[in-house]
């Protein structure tokens, strides 16, 4: 910066995972980190604008929560009938789901 101090650019981006998740890209002197936290990969990802010029990631770190290969998810859409099953399920209860 103007101070000769060395400085960084963190950049948010969506997850893909779970409204308002998101992964942080770090750059700086240190170089370039990718930090996932828990995330659903699609192949899209590799457009984001902060990724999309084929920027080299020097350090990734990845959440491995579900990395089991034996482990089944359901898709996002499998998921949210279930979703809608368990509240119909049980009307009396007051459901919220945040967005």
């Amino acid at each position: 910066d103007e101070t000769g101090r060395e400085t960084m650019t963190v950049t948010l981006m969506d997850a893909n995972h779970c409204p308002g998740s998101v992964m942080f890209l770090f750059e700086g002197y240190f170089g370039t980190i990718l930090y996932t936290g828990d995330f659903r990969y699609t192949p899209s990802m590799l457009k984001y604008p902060a990724l999309a010029l084929g920027k080299q990631i020097h350090t990734l770190y990845l959440d491995n929560t579900n990395c089991n290969p034996a482990l089944v998810l359901p898709s996002r859409q499998e998921a949210a009938h279930q979703i809608i099953q368990l509240i119909r399920r049980h009307p009396q209860h007051n459901i919220k789901i945040a967005w």
